[in-house]
C-alpha cells in the first residue's frame, strides 16, 4: 500500500520592508530563501560574532565554578557520553577541549548499548566504582537529563555530577551539582535546538572565558586555545543528530564546514572523508549526513562507540586511516543487516494492511531477530516511505535465551511530537512503558516483551484524535525552473549559500522533461538523460535507492514526456563539475 504524494508550491509572503532584501541573488533564489524565513543579508550572517553569552544558559555558572576548582586542584574528570554520532562528537570535543584548557587527568566512558542501554544509569556508576581511583567530577554529554538513579548513585559515592544535555526533561530532574540544558524549565537561553555537542561547546566557551579572567593560562604557562579549531566536531554532531538548523545552529554548521574546507579539521575526520571518497574542498552538510555520520554511528550500532571517539581524537594520520577503514567496514556490515531488516519490515507492513482500506496512523513493527542498533534506521525508512510515525522494536535476550524486553526506536512526521506522545502513553497506560526519552521527531523506549500489542493499541488510540490531514503527505515545491536556471552556477550557489538540513529543507523543483535514456546502476540507482525540449541539450539526472519496478514501468511507458520532482546538485567526476538533477519521484 503506497502513500499518494500531493504536490504543492511553497507560499512566499513578503512585507514591503522585506521585498527588496537579498537583491544580490537571482529571483528564484530569493524566493527560496524568503519561503524559509530568510529575508535579509543579516539572516545569512553565520559569523562567530553572532554567538551569545554561554552564561545565559541555566546552570552554566555552577558548572564552570566546579570545573575551575577541578582544574586548579588537578582533580580527575570523567566524561560519560552516548553511543551515537552526537554523543561521540560531544565526548571527543570535551576530551580535546579540556586538554587544551590545561586539564591533566581526563577520561571518558561510553555505555555499551547492548548491556547498559542509554545514559548515566546506576549500573554504569557501579562500573565506575570498580576503578582504582574515582573521578572527582563526572560530566555527562548528550545524556543525563533523565538519569535520576545514576546521578543519585554517583552522589552517594562522593562524585560531583555536571549534566550537559539537550533532550527534553521529564517531570523530575536528577539532583546533579549543575544541569546545563537549554530545554530545562526556567532556562532563558533563547536557542532551544542545540545538539548535545552544541551544549558542550558552550561549556568550553564559558570555561575558557573564566580561565582568561582568572589568569589560569598564564599560571599554567599554556596558550589560550582557539575553540574554533574544534568546530568540525560541532558541525558533524549537529547535522548527525538532525536537530533544527535554526539561525543559531546554522552558525555552527556553516563555520565548521568552512574550516573543514580550508583544512582546519582533525585527522580522524579527514580519514573518514578519504574512505568515503569525499573531497574536503567541496564538503557539504549532505556529505556530513550521508558520508561521515553513518560511519561514526556504525560503531555504536554494531560494536563499541569507543572506536568513534578514539578516531575523532587521533592525531596520527596512519592510525586515523586504519580506524576510519574499520568504521567503513562496520558501516558495510550495517548496510547488509539493514537491507534484510528492511525487507522483513515491509512484509510486516504489507500483512498489517491486508485487511485495511488505508494505512494505520502509526506503524509499530517488531521482529524477534532484529538488531537493536539498526531499528532506528528501519523506523526512519518506513517513515519516509509511508509518511507515518513509526516505532521499530528489537528483542533484549537474557543469558538463558529468553526475550525479556523490547528496545524500540521511533521516527515521526510533522505534527506528531514523539516525546509528548510517549509521555501521554505513560500517563494513560503506565504499564505499557518502562523507559523513554527523546525529541519531537525521534525517541527511544523500552517495553516489557509481552506489552508490544498494549503499546501499539495505546499509540493508535491517541492518534485517532489527530487531524487526518497530518497523515497526508505533501511534497512542497519551490518552483518550476526555467531552462536557463538549470545550470552549474545556480547549482553551485544553492550548494554553498546555506547548510541545508532539518527545518531548512534543500530546495525542490518540478518540471516536465523528455526522457532520452535510462539505465540502472548497481541494481539500486537509476541514471537518466533528460531534455527540457526536443531540441535542447541533455541534462544528467539520477535517482538514488530507487524502486526499480516503478522505474522500469516509466521506461516502458508509451509517453516519453515525464513529470519530475528534483533538486539541483553538482556532479563532480575526474576533476570536472556539471549540473545534475537528483530525482525524488517521477510520473
Amino acid at each position: 500500500m503506497s502513500v499518494i504524494k500531493n504536490i504543492e508550491r511553497r507560499q512566499v509572503t513578503l512585507t514591503p520592508e522585506h521585498a527588496e532584501g537579498l537583491t544580490a541573488y537571482p529571483e528564484f533564489v530569493r524566493s527560496i530563501l524568503h519561503s524559509r524565513g530568510i529575508v535579509s543579508d543579516a539572516d545569512l550572517d553565520t559569523s562567530l560574532k553572532q554567538l551569545i553569552d554561554p552564561f545565559q544558559m541555566m546552570g552554566m555558572t555552577a558548572a564552570v565554578q566546579r570545573l575551575l576548582q577541578a582544574l586548579r586542584q588537578r582533580q580527575r574528570l570523567l566524561i560519560v557520553g552516548d553511543f551515537d554520532a552526537d554523543g561521540a562528537t560531544s565526548t571527543a570535543l570535551l576530551l580535546r577541549g579540556f586538554s587544551a584548557l590545561g586539564f591533566e587527568c581526563v577520561d571518558y566512558l561510553l555505555p555499551d548499548r547492548f548491556i547498559f542501554g542509554y545514559g548515566l544509569s546506576s549500573e554504569i556508576v557501579d562500573e565506575i566504582a570498580l576503578a582504582d581511583e574515582l573521578p572527582h567530577v563526572l560530566v555527562t554529554v548528550d545524556n543525563g537529563i533523565s538519569s535520576i538513579e545514576g546521578v543519585a548513585r554517583a552522589k552517594a559515592l562522593g562524585i560531583d555530577v555536571i549534566v550537559t544535555d539537550h533532550h527534553l526533561p521529564g517531570a523530575a530532574l536528577p539532583e546533579a551539582l549543575a544541569i546545563v540544558n537549554p530545554n530545562q524549565a526556567g532556562c532563558l537561553f533563547p536557542y532551544k535546538n542545540l545538539a548535545g555537542v552544541g551544549v558542550a561547546f558552550h561549556l568550553l566557551m564559558a570555561l575558557r572565558s573564566q580561565c582568561r579572567m582568572g589568569g589560569d593560562f598564564s599560571r599554567m604557562g599554556i596558550q589560550e586555545p582557539n575553540l574554533a579549531n574544534f568546530l568540525d566536531l560541532v558541525a558533524i554532531g549537529t547535522v548527525a543528530d538532525v536537530v533544527q538548523l535554526d539561525a543559531y545552529n546554522r552558525i555552527f554548521v556553516s563555520q565548521g564546514l568552512a574550516r573543514m574546507r580550508a583544512g582546519v579539521v582533525g585527522e580522524g575526520v579527514k580519514a573518514l572523508l578519504v574512505v568515503a571518497k569525499k573531497s574536503l574542498s567541496n564538503l557539504s552538510s549532505q556529505d556530513i549526513g550521508f558520508a561521515i555520520a553513518p560511519r561514526i554511528n556504525a560503531a555504536g550500532r554494531l560494536d563499541d562507540m569507543r572506536i568513534g571517539v578514539e578516531l575523532l581524537t587521533e592525531t596520527n594520520t596512519l592510525k586515523a586511516l586504519e580506524m576510519a577503514q574499520s568504521l567503513d567496514d562496520l558501516n558495510q556490515d550495517r548496510k547488509l543487516i539493514q537491507k534484510q531488516m528492511q525487507l522483513e519490515a515491509e512484509k510486516i507492513v504489507q500483512q498489517l494492511c491486508e485487511n485495511l482500506t488505508e494505512l494505520p496512523r502509526i506503524i509499530c513493527v517488531y521482529h524477534k531477530e532484529w538488531h537493536q542498533g539498526v531499528v532506528g534506521l528501519i523506523a526512519s525508512q518506513l517513515k519516509e516511505r509511508f509518511h507515518r510515525p513509526v516505532f521499530a522494536f528489537a528483542p533484549v535476550i537474557n543469558e538463558q535465551g529468553v526475550v525479556t524486553e523490547l528496545k524500540g526506536s521511533g521516527r515521526s512526521i510533522e505534527g506528531v511530537h514523539l516525546r509528548d506522545l510517549l509521555d501521554l502513553v505513560a500517563k494513560k497506560n503506565p504499564v505499557c512503558l518502562d523507559k523513554f526519552g527523546g525529541h519531537a521527531m525521534a525517541a527511544g523506549l523500552t517495553i516489557k516483551a509481552s506489552f508490544f500489542q498494549c503499546f501499539d493499541d495505546a499509540v493508535c488510540s491517541i492518534l485517532e484524535h489527530y487531524d487526518s490531514a497530518t497523515f497526508e503527505q505533501v511534497v512542497l515545491i519551490d518552483a518550476e525552473l526555467q531552462a536557463s536556471d538549470i545550470a552549474l552556477p545556480q547549482a553551485l550557489l544553492l550548494e554553498r549559500i546555506l547548510p541545508w538540513g532539518q527545518g531548512l529543507p534543500q530546495p525542490v523543483f518540478e518540471g516536465h522533461f523528455w526522457l532520452e535514456s535510462m539505465r540502472i546502476l548497481a541494481g539500486q540507482h537509476v541514471k537518466l538523460s533528460l531534455k527540457v525540449a526536443t531540441d535542447s541539450v541533455c541534462i544528467d539526472a539520477i535517482c538514488f535507492n530507487a524502486d526499480i519496478e516503478k522505474w522500469q514501468a516509466v521506461q516502458n511507458s508509451a509517453s516519453k514526456m515525464v513529470h519530475v520532482v528534483y533538486s539541483l546538485s553538482v556532479n563532480r567526476f575526474r576533476g570536472q563539475e556539471s549540473v545534475q538533477l537528483v530525482i525524488d519521484f517521477i510520473r
